[in-house]
């Protein structure tokens, strides 16, 4: 009972993992202006679409 109560947490963790990388992804790459102007060293363009893509390869691995 309890290894499934501890899988069944662990998928639900990963599942909001991959919300929130895939949120973030999205904001990054289609939004570089908006996720850059709360960033603490500013908007950087396309340093915010590579961390979009690096996202994406972090959801791929």
């Amino acid at each position: 009972m309890k290894q499934q109560r501890m899988n069944l947490l662990l998928r639900i963790l990963f599942i909001l993992l991959m919300i929130a990388i895939s949120g973030a992804a999205v904001l990054q790459i289609c939004a570089p202006e908006y996720m850059g102007s709360h960033a603490a060293y500013g908007i950087s363009t396309g340093w915010q679409r590579e961390i979009g893509f690096w996202n994406i390869a972090v959801l791929v691995i």
